[in-house]
């Protein structure tokens, strides 16, 4: 006896009910299939069902339009759960439910009205508000202090060089000059008075003089 079944809520033939008896169960455009669905948006070989020990798995064979779980699309093999919508393309959509449920409970006509269950996202909790750094100053390094006492150098030997100041240098440098031409200019003023004493012009300046034999 099937545990679970599949009600067809939107699309071709709503409302019908396809019960999960194999271990294996194909759903598809194609007539060979165990679900075969009339609907051009469903590819010939759409999902697989796979029988587990809490129910069927269900995965996607590569189709065109995508098997999307609650509207979110699926790859790889899903356990599905009871209540869960289960949409191929954009025009089926199949109610996973336990055996026995009665669709025309939440069936208002014929034709079945499809309301999906929203898709819960993981709600993602808020960052703490970041509290700004509290500054605190760095603290001053005193100045360091010497302790003990410095060291002596080596006593110095030997006498300083002086120097002479520049005035009294360049004073005696004038004396001097002025005594070398005083001397200079008492000595040509005492040739000159030697030789014009003795009459001697013509002697020592015979070529500058005219008058000079």
């Amino acid at each position: 006896m099937s545990q679970f079944q599949f009600t067809l809520r939107k699309g071709p033939n709503a409302g019908k009910v396809y019960a999960l008896v194999k271990n294996e169960i194909y759903v598809g455009r194609d007539i060979s299939c165990d679900i075969s669905i009339n609907d051009t948006e469903v590819s010939r070989k759409h999902a697989h069902l796979v029988r587990v020990a809490e129910g069927y798995a269900l995965e996607d064979l590569g189709s065109t339009n995508g098997t999307f779980i609650n509207e979110v699309r699926i790859n790889g093999q899903v356990m599905l759960q009871p209540g869960q919508m289960v949409r191929m393309g954009d025009n089926v959509v199949l109610a996973y439910e336990a055996a026995g449920f009665d669709p025309q409970a939440t069936m208002a006509s014929g034709r079945a009205s499809y309301d999906p269950a929203p898709v819960q996202m993981p709600v993602q909790p808020s960052p703490q508000q970041m509290q700004p750094p509290t500054y605190q100053p760095y603290p001053a390094t005193p100045p360091a202090t010497y302790a003990g006492q410095i060291p002596d150098g080596p006593p110095m030997t030997g006498s300083l060089p002086t120097m002479g100041r520049p005035g009294i240098n360049r004073r005696w440098l004038f004396v001097g000059c002025g005594v070398i031409l005083f001397l200079g200019l008492c000595s040509l003023i005492g040739i000159f008075y030697y030789i014009d004493a003795n009459f001697l012009w013509c002697d020592v300046f015979g070529g500058l003089i005219p008058t000079c034999p």
